[in-house]
């Protein structure tokens, strides 16, 4: 639904097979907004790997800083800048975030992230401004590290990566240790999609917890 509010999927269902990854983004990001921020977006931005030491720590402590509380105005999708347009931008109180989301595909331009870290560096003054790559291991963990040795990012924004392996293990860590609550929905959502979206990896770990999420849900 969020990812037709904002045209990222034809009402005639034809840019579909192109926009998997808008479905993955708002599902995962859509729902999770919603929950305290300790057990939706945190322990999911928590697992980002930065190739500074200097950033790594203070995106950790920006984490730890940020209140309890809810989040959901904070999460903005498709934000449109003046040179690019940015998939997730998270506005927190410490840290600017943004999130370019990948699936299986290769940056639409060499110079992508570069025009979306020159767009977060407009945004609100002096906080920490982070540029995160989203994607499959082992691709984005490629693809950020080629990134990080053409040196063509503008000072001012830390770069790093994140998989969607590691949303899918956070969420369901997280589950694990819950009575029933909307993180269930969220691994549910991802459990179903993985055939589509070829988590094969992750396959039997999913419909393991899968299961469990239903038997929750029949309960309700």
């Amino acid at each position: 639904m969020l990812a037709e509010i904002h045209g990222k999927i034809s009402s005639e269902g034809s840019n579909l097979s192109e926009r998997l990854e808008d479905q993955l983004t708002a599902n995962v990001f859509g729902t999770s907004r919603y929950l305290p921020f300790h057990k939706g977006i945190k322990p999911i931005l928590s697992k980002a790997v930065f190739f500074s030491q200097t950033a790594q720590t203070v995106f950790i402590n920006g984490l730890e800083m940020q209140k309890d509380e809810f989040i959901g105005d904070k999460v903005k999708f498709w934000v449109k800048g003046e040179r690019s347009e940015i998939d997730v931008l998270l506005e927190f109180d410490h840290l600017i975030i943004g999130i370019e989301v990948k699936y299986h595909s290769p940056l639409s331009s060499d110079d992508q992230l570069e025009r979306e870290a020159s767009d977060l560096l407009k945004g609100k003054g002096q906080t920490p401004k982070f540029l995160l790559l989203l994607g499959t291991e082992p691709e984005v963990n490629m693809i950020a590290k080629k990134v990080m040795e053409d040196r063509k990012l503008p000072s001012g924004v830390h770069f790093g990566y994140l998989s969607w392996q590691e949303v899918f293990h956070q969420l369901v860590y997280v589950q694990k240790n819950e009575t029933f609550n909307h993180v269930c929905i969220i691994v549910l959502a991802m459990e179903m999609s993985m055939p589509r979206f070829g988590f094969l990896e992750l396959k039997k770990v999913g419909q393991k917890y899968g299961d469990t999420v239903r038997k929750r849900l029949n309960k309700v």
